[in-house]
């Protein structure tokens, strides 16, 4: 945990460097900055070796975790970690400073559900021109973040999407469908409990079923196969 200490510190002091540049020319109040990070606290074993096993903790070469216990920790309130499908494991903070185009109070928080699919609409629009999106790559699944930029509400058509590592999840609205590998669905109303501590499944079979549904749908759309899958299809070894 202190390497991870020393880390978090190393990083606040660039990125408080970089600032300091963007204020030193000028251009701090008219520069959109975003920060987030990728998933979850990661749970492995504090020593987890690799290829540069005998590296010094904390070096360039070393790969350590901060493993269970931490991970617990500094999830803090949100259920489980990086990988797992539950808050702790996808739910993170992200930070926008933009004093020219962010018309909200300072340290204003949004509630909005965001998703990094959002992120290429949301700099498109900034940008001025959508039309330079190739023609030729795949339709934008994500939406523009700029109406929370000034309070308003994000318009999303569709819900929200997750399968990783045995999880699978749907997110629409504030209700939230997650199942771990072939377990059996968990629903929970993320607007009366953030923290996914009562399991509603029992209690609204019909929207279970829908939602499921709707994400076996979205898996035929996307031709997404499961590891369950994947291991049905393998091919026997002949005698």
């Amino acid at each position: 945990m202190q390497i991870h200490a020393a880390m978090v510190d190393r990083m606040d002091q660039n990125i408080g460097r970089l600032m300091a540049k963007l204020r030193e020319t000028g251009k701090l109040e008219d520069t959109l900055i975003v920060f987030l990070v990728d998933n979850g606290s990661s749970h492995e074993r504090p020593k987890r070796g690799g290829k540069n096993a005998e590296a010094d903790w904390g070096s360039v070469g070393s790969f350590e975790a901060i493993g269970q216990s931490w991970a617990n920790a500094t999830n803090s309130p949100f259920k489980k970690w990086k990988v797992q499908g539950m808050e702790g494991g996808i739910c993170t903070p992200m930070i926008a400073h933009w004093p020219d185009g962010i018309k909200l109070p300072k340290k204003s928080i949004s509630r909005e559900p965001c998703h990094l699919i959002d992120f290429v609409p949301t700099f498109m629009e900034l940008a001025g021109d959508r039309s330079t999106y190739p023609k030729n790559f795949p339709a934008l699944d994500g939406v523009s973040l700029t109406p929370s930029f000034i309070g308003g509400k994000l318009h999303r058509g569709k819900p929200l999407f997750f399968q990783y590592g045995g999880w699978q999840v749907i997110r629409e609205n504030s209700w939230k469908l997650v199942q771990r590998k072939s377990e059996p669905w968990q629903l929970y109303d993320l607007s009366r409990d953030r923290t996914e501590t009562k399991n509603l499944a029992s209690a609204y079979p019909e929207r279970v079923l829908q939602m499921k549904t709707r994400w076996e749908d979205w898996g035929k759309e996307v031709d997404l196969q499961t590891k369950r899958q994947k291991s049905k299809k393998k091919p026997t070894k002949k005698k």
